[in-house]
């Protein structure tokens, strides 16, 4: 059940001063998850309209957040080349496509790479999400935001979003991790029978771990309303903080 361990509702910590009998650390601050889904959306709202002085800036921001999040694995780095190649495919489609409309080299080197860099910041703001909180937390967030509005309907939406930010790092790593065994055992395998066997094998082994997450969600209770009910706290000052960098990033795209 490994594949479910990341949905699974966290265990309170044991208190390590009553333990140890050592002094009691003081609590660090965690940032509202429902803060942090407000921030990402308003950020991927602001970085569609943001001007070239606030893409530039929200650029610095998410790249430094993104840095002091990640784990720096061989994994992270692969899937940071394969977001750079994607981004650069579509900026030189962009490209393409303005010269072949007849735009200037100018217009069309500006315009292909505002998407660029647009694209890249939007794929930024949704791996900081992901990656400063689990599925489980920010599902829960969701469903709270959701419920007045969804009613008893909410939790479904919040166990797809877990289960989308589980997935997409889960189906990276598993295309990687055959193309890595295709080409130390399939040496003298047709690059036309690679491609035909990758997403085969890709697609069973996917099924068998979406079956265990299945397995997982309901051996846990995740797939009834009540598991995604959680009291939160009001956190005043969380919600000032992120309507402040919201203005902060509203100023910047204006510029």
């Amino acid at each position: 059940m490994q594949d479910g361990k990341r949905l699974a509702p966290t265990a309170a910590a044991p208190q390590a001063s009553a333990t140890h009998g050592g002094p009691a650390q003081p609590p660090h601050f965690v940032l509202d998850h429902r803060v942090r889904i407000l921030l990402a959306l308003g950020f991927g709202l602001l970085v569609l309209h943001a001007g070239v002085v606030g893409l530039g800036a929200f650029a610095v921001a998410a790249g430094a957040l993104t840095v002091l999040l990640s784990r720096r694995s061989a994994a992270d780095l692969r899937l940071t080349a394969a977001a750079v190649i994607f981004v650069g495919l579509w900026t030189v489609v962009k490209c393409a496509v303005e010269l072949w409309s007849g735009a200037s080299v100018a217009t069309a080197l500006t315009d292909s790479a505002l998407l660029g860099l647009r694209l890249g910041l939007l794929i930024l703001v949704g791996l900081c999400l992901a990656l400063s909180s689990s599925p489980r937390k920010l599902g829960l967030a969701l469903a709270w935001m959701l419920r007045p509005v969804l009613g008893r309907r909410a939790w479904s939406v919040a166990l797809a979003l877990a289960l989308m930010i589980h997935f997409l790092p889960l189906t990276w790593q598993t295309f990687d991790r055959l193309r890595q065994t295709m080409r130390l055992r399939g040496t003298g395998l047709p690059w036309r029978q690679r491609l035909i066997l990758l997403p085969q094998a890709a697609l069973r082994a996917l099924s068998q771990k979406t079956w265990n997450q299945t397995i997982a969600i309901a051996s846990r209770g995740l797939d009834e309303e009540a598991a995604w009910r959680e009291p939160f706290p009001a956190n005043a000052a969380h919600w000032c903080l992120g309507s402040a960098a919201l203005l902060a990033g509203f100023f910047l795209a204006r510029l």
